[in-house]
């Protein structure tokens, strides 16, 4: 028969392994009037590859995986065409150097063409296109935090639909210091607030 765990063993034990906090600062930031869940279900979505500047490039493939991931267990209701099926059918179509073109311009901070994405559009067969950008991957006072932006765009009318961050904060509690999350961890709570709030 096992003693029971005394109190002072179970500080010890979380001065040792510590507890993992991350909090989900997601938001849904923009939604065309109109739209709902009942627009979305019954279509494709095109999941482009996760975009990414700088030194968030280094990051992109797990974030990306583990965003398509999430998107796809939480999101069991929308039909979801994977990035890697989404980008070889662009290829299949000869339009590499248009799909390479709204990459390397990509940027939450501007509003993409909206020629190349009708174009984009028309090649996959699917109306809706989900843009997702790697915003940010920094530690700040002792916590991970990862953003990213995710734009659903109407290929055939051009327009922005629905616009929402993932944002996670997290870190490792100790006794004294703290310790940041890992970025895994942390990434799929910001994918998990992201595609919660994707109508």
């Amino acid at each position: 028969m096992h003693e029971p765990m005394k109190p002072w063993m179970a500080v010890v034990g979380l001065l040792f392994v510590g507890c993992a906090t991350i909090d989900d600062l997601s938001v849904e930031s923009y939604r065309a009037s109109g739209l709902s869940g009942a627009t979305l279900s019954t279509q494709t979505i095109s999941l482009f590859p996760m975009f990414g500047k700088g030194g968030n490039r280094t990051y992109l493939g797990p974030a990306d995986q583990i965003f398509v991931d999430v998107l796809k267990r939480h999101r069991p209701d929308r039909t979801i065409m994977p990035p890697e099926e989404t980008l070889r059918l662009i290829r299949e179509r000869g339009l590499e150097a248009t799909y390479q073109s709204v990459a390397k311009s990509y940027s939450a901070a501007r509003v993409p063409e909206e020629t190349p994405l009708k174009e984009l559009g028309q090649a996959l067969g699917t109306r809706y296109l989900l843009l997702t950008e790697l915003e940010g991957v920094e530690v700040v006072e002792g916590a991970t935090q990862v953003r990213l932006r995710s734009r659903l765009w109407d290929a055939e009318q051009g327009d922005i639909l629905w616009e929402g961050i993932g944002e996670g904060r997290g870190y490792v509690v100790f006794i004294f210091p703290w310790t940041p999350s890992s970025i895994e961890k942390t990434v799929a709570v910001a994918s998990r607030g992201l595609s919660r709030r994707l109508p």
